[in-house]
């Protein structure tokens, strides 16, 4: 595409602003206009693309680099980029860092010459050598030896810091196979090795900055190495926050440690849910049996670790576990008593409940109802839809989360009427919306869909709206009097297309459904 002058110029503006806006598949685009020289539109370039690179993770940046060179976006001649130099316009960036930043992507670009140009220049600047790693398996075989030499000259001046920033540029061409990896294995083996004898230096305070990518490269590494201290493995999962590298980290420090019974109760009281739980299989593990205090896991907050303790409870005793959920109800943790009522109990034991539900704790009246519901079903349909209108939005989602689990029906009308008056409130207007489109029957709901489409009461369920209208009943047989309401409704939707949805699409479905009403009626 041809873009000169001023709609050339308002072109790349507008990519400019895609870019800006993180629309990142506009990278190879934006990128291409370099070459114009236009300045003004450089210096731009260079500060969008430093908030881009300083804002993107390390996984983010692996998938850039593969997806950059597959975007089709060279508007001028090929050749133009082999002769291209880089360094031209680097005065005219803001700062080194934008100048740098913009080296770096051009070791994405899908021709091999300035790619090499790009690397060169990239590998005088510190903290670049990630981009080499990224180069190591590259098509062309003298962009991958440059990227070897780059490595060779740096890998031995790295930190341990800056080996373990380089864990998940490593971790792909571990993991990639592509080519012949002798060079990489001896580069991973001094890592490695690096890290064995510095494991003291490691800083667990700056590893849990790291991007999730990141950490779980590391991870993987140090629990492959085993030279950390116990100590400094303790402090490294104490750090950590996602659950899932939790899990990967106290599992790996069980087996690599095998620590103490004390070590062990220590961890069933860690305030990370995943740690507790792999601790108790852990210690299970060890005993072949039930051990003294068990049944207070049976208090957790995580489901999990009560269902464990349940079952761990039921294969070796004939402990009364719904009993010891009701005497705890009146405890500190009355919470995860009703939340194990719910897990085990009977219907029987529903009313206990009811009186929770006048508390002011709106995470005791969440559990509660999902207890009730998960004892009885339908049961209590009238206490659900009541809370439903709840300020509290914690009781407003439950409830409607029980009312959809069980599909209770209250009537389109019903649910319409309320839907209307619930109209300063988007919540309760959605939830209202999900509840007619999934209970209630497809051809009641019929009018009050059309009607609510009609007339623009919540834009944003729109699609879910003709997805519901569109799952009608073909065997279904109505009244007359519903069919009058249909056409009636129909006639009036006809007048004005929904916002969200194409004149063409709403106008076939609303004649599908005129021809449908010839045999569905009675």
């Amino acid at each position: 595409m041809q873009t000169d002058g001023k709609d050339g110029n308002m072109y790349y503006q507008n990519i400019l602003n895609n870019l800006e806006n993180n629309n990142l598949s506009y990278l190879p685009y934006a990128y291409s206009h370099i070459i114009s020289g236009d300045r003004f539109y450089i210096k731009n370039f260079g500060k969008i693309l430093t908030r881009i690179i300083q804002n993107t993770s390390s996984l983010q940046l692996i998938r850039l680099s593969e997806n950059f060179r597959q975007s089709d976006y060279y508007d001028m001649d090929y050749s133009q980029w082999t002769k291209f130099n880089p360094e031209k316009y680097k005065n005219c960036f803001d700062s080194q860092t934008d100048y740098i930043n913009f080296l770096a992507v051009g070791t994405f670009h899908s021709n091999g010459y300035y790619r090499e140009k790009c690397l060169e220049k990239l590998s005088v600047y510190d903290n670049t050598i990630h981009y080499a790693f990224l180069r190591l398996n590259d098509w062309t075989a003298p962009v991958r030896k440059l990227a070897e030499d780059i490595i060779s000259r740096n890998i031995r001046f790295c930190s341990v810091s800056q080996i373990l920033f380089l864990c998940p540029y490593a971790d792909k061409i571990l993991n990639s196979g592509r080519r012949d990896n002798s060079f990489f294995n001896e580069i991973y083996s001094y890592m490695y090795d690096f890290i064995s004898r510095n494991s003291d230096k490691i800083d667990a305070y700056k590893i849990k900055n790291y991007d999730f990518y990141t950490r779980k490269t590391v991870y993987r590494l140090i629990c492959r190495n085993n030279s950390l201290s116990c100590e400094k493995f303790q402090q490294i999962i104490s750090f950590e926050k996602h659950g899932f590298l939790q899990s990967y980290l106290i599992t790996h420090f069980l087996q690599l440690y095998s620590p103490d019974m004390q070590k062990i109760n220590e961890f069933l009281m860690h305030k990370s849910s995943c740690v507790r739980y792999c601790a108790m299989q852990y210690k299970y593990n060890m005993l072949h049996d039930v051990w003294n205090g068990i049944e207070n896991l049976l208090l957790d907050s995580r489901h999990s670790i009560r269902e464990y303790a349940v079952f761990l409870l039921k294969k070796h005793t004939d402990f009364n576990i719904a009993e010891f959920y009701k005497q705890n109800l009146d405890s500190t943790k009355t919470v995860w008593a009703i939340a194990g009522i719910g897990e085990n109990g009977s219907e029987n034991d529903a009313e206990l409940l009811l009186p929770f539900l006048e508390s002011d704790n709106p995470k005791i009246i969440k559990w509660t109802v999902w207890s009730l519901n998960n004892l009885t079903g339908s049961l209590y349909e009238d206490i659900y839809w009541k809370l439903l209108f709840s300020e509290n939005i914690s009781s407003s989602k439950a409830a409607y989360k029980a009312i959809v689990k069980s599909k209770i029906r209250y009537g389109s009308e019903t649910i319409y009427n309320n839907l209307i008056n619930a109209a300063n409130n988007n919540n309760i207007k959605i939830y209202l919306i999900n509840i007619l489109c999934q209970n209630e029957d497809s051809w009641e709901r019929l009018p009050f869909l059309l009607k609510i489409l009609r007339l623009s009461i919540c834009p944003e369920k729109n699609k879910r709206i003709i997805m519901a209208i569109n799952g009608r009943n073909p065997y279904k047989k109505i009244s007359p009097v519903l069919e009058k309401q249909i056409r009636s409704e129909i006639a009036l939707a006809g007048a004005k297309t929904p916002e969200n949805i194409s004149f063409s699409r709403f106008s076939k479905l609303l004649q599908t459904i005129e021809l449908e009403l010839k045999f569905v009626c009675r």
